[in-house]
């Protein structure tokens, strides 16, 4: 998942997305979302229907330290890594 200008994007594990956020303290406001629409078998796609859901709407962002940080919100918590 990356942050950059206001627009978020990634892989949720089968389809790409991207669309707009925006960041007012810790809030985070995230879509519409936009997808490809590839459909996969096995995990890839569980992996997307848990992650689309979670990410639409208002989070909580809690940085946990400068390599981890947790969205919390809609009943869903993700927590993010950096990848090198």
């Amino acid at each position: 998942m990356m942050f950059a200008g206001g627009w978020i994007s990634g892989n949720a594990g089968c389809n790409s997305y991207s669309g707009p956020y925006s960041l007012d303290g810790d809030s985070l406001s995230v879509g519409p979302l936009m997808s490809s629409k590839k459909a996969c078998v096995g995990g890839g796609m569980d992996t997307e229907l848990t992650l689309f859901p979670a990410l639409l709407g208002t989070l909580v962002v809690d940085r946990i330290s400068a390599e981890q940080l947790t969205l919390t919100g809609s009943g869903h918590q993700i927590t993010l890594r950096r990848a090198d």
